[in-house]
């Protein structure tokens, strides 16, 4: 039994703010530090098989602990982690764990603003990534169990805190009270009662990064005639189960490049300003991303770290910013890490010629462009010289765009 050095009568509940699927959350203020207010969550034993969980656990508190990641998350130093507090009970036996309080999850931040631009997509999921990556590389590492919009907290400044890293359901006495959430973000080897794994959390990030810039969920469930059906809790939820594992199976069917041919002309608008030439290149990437990520077999994701997704969004990142640099170094020397093109072993004989093809008319497309070109000498030309001539010729690019496209 761990000890608990906090206790109920240490907090004022201010409100309820949220109800789950099994715990209820409140907006509490500390009585010992007054004006400091947190996130109070509350958890009923008796919505749990208690019998099945001392068959595994000496007490409930244990399971809990265990299954909350709570003693190993108190390791984590990370600034996009929440870290959850020792955790204490009421007389009646609930218990109540202690989160920093956020100003919105991302979850309600869609909901209030769907359209992101691509600037906050791009942080929020590079934020998302890193605190992931930080929990994998734990010493004894940490996988989120239920990743999700509703689980990933945004502060006052838009920064990103992973919460939530366990999954209650899994000793529930009622399973399927939950909100159905889970069938959205969830890959199929978990939703098949299969262990939680990085190239599980792999899958969610490529639907959250569909989420944030494409603007829609990819799996968003319909019915046979293509009209969206109503929330879960309207619904049958056998048939919202079916009409998810439709989009899924409709989504995975297409080739990898098919996936990121459609996904990176989705992402790029069919038309734009000279001022966001930048924003065309940065967004060139995004479609490729998601679709490595996205896959039903997790050996076909193309991903095997957080820290490689990281790599590729950092390419988009540097030429949002309008260095160019990344464009060069994503097309000239890390194409085969790129839009859904790591080499993989289990890759079929359609997606080689495709990727292959692909590649040859990269390779043709850097014999031509001058920023390709220039790119292959960086490390032997003078910085101040090989900068003032990128400048030079990005302005004549630029040029030459705004009159072929006026």
């Amino acid at each position: 039994m761990k000890t608990a050095t906090k206790k109920l009568e240490d907090y004022v509940i201010l409100k309820k703010i949220g109800q789950g699927a099994f715990k209820e959350v409140y907006l509490a203020e500390s009585r010992v530090s007054p004006g400091h207010k947190v996130a109070l969550k509350k958890i009923h034993p008796t919505q749990f098989g208690t019998d099945l969980i001392h068959e595994h656990y000496k007490t409930f508190e244990d399971w809990l602990y265990a299954e909350l990641y709570i003693t190993e998350l108190a390791k984590i130093r990370n600034p996009f982690v929440a870290i959850p507090e020792t955790p204490f009970t009421d007389d009646e036996g609930n218990f109540y764990i202690v989160e920093e309080l956020f100003k919105e999850t991302l979850k309600e931040r869609l909901e209030r603003k769907p359209q992101l631009k691509f600037e906050e997509a791009l942080k929020i999921t590079d934020q998302l990534a890193a605190g992931l990556d930080a929990c994998h590389r734990h010493s004894s590492p940490i996988i989120h169990r239920d990743l999700k919009t509703s689980n990933i907290g945004l502060d006052s400044s838009g920064n990103v805190k992973l919460s939530d890293f366990g999954s209650l359901r899994t000793m529930s006495l009622n399973p399927d009270e939950g909100d159905l959430s889970n069938l959205l973000y969830s890959s199929l080897e978990v939703l098949g009662g299969g262990e939680t794994t990085v190239k599980s959390n792999i899958w969610s990030i490529g639907v959250l990064m569909h989420e944030l810039f494409l603007y829609e969920h990819p799996f968003k469930p319909r019915d046979s005639n293509g009209a969206e059906l109503p929330k879960p809790k309207n619904i049958d939820r056998k048939s919202y189960e079916k009409a998810v594992m439709r989009e899924i199976n409709k989504f995975c069917r297409k080739t990898q490049l098919e996936k990121s041919k459609e996904l990176d002309e989705h992402s790029i608008p069919k038309s734009l300003a000279d001022s966001e030439m930048n924003l065309y290149t940065a967004q060139h990437s995004i479609g490729g991303i998601i679709a490595g990520c996205i896959a039903i077999d997790p050996a076909l994701r193309v991903y095997s770290t957080v820290d490689e997704i990281r790599h590729d969004l950092s390419l988009s990142k540097s030429d949002l910013a309008g260095s160019h640099i990344g464009y060069v170094k994503l097309y000239q020397r890390d194409i085969k890490k790129w839009l859904g093109m790591r080499e993989n072993p289990n890759e079929n004989k359609s997606d080689k010629e495709m990727r292959d093809a692909r590649l040859k008319g990269i390779a043709k497309l850097g014999n031509e462009d001058p920023l390709i070109i220039l790119g292959k000498y960086e490390s032997i030309m003078n910085s101040k010289d090989y900068f003032k001539l990128r400048e030079l010729i990005k302005k004549s690019q630029e040029m030459e765009y705004k009159y072929k496209y006026k």
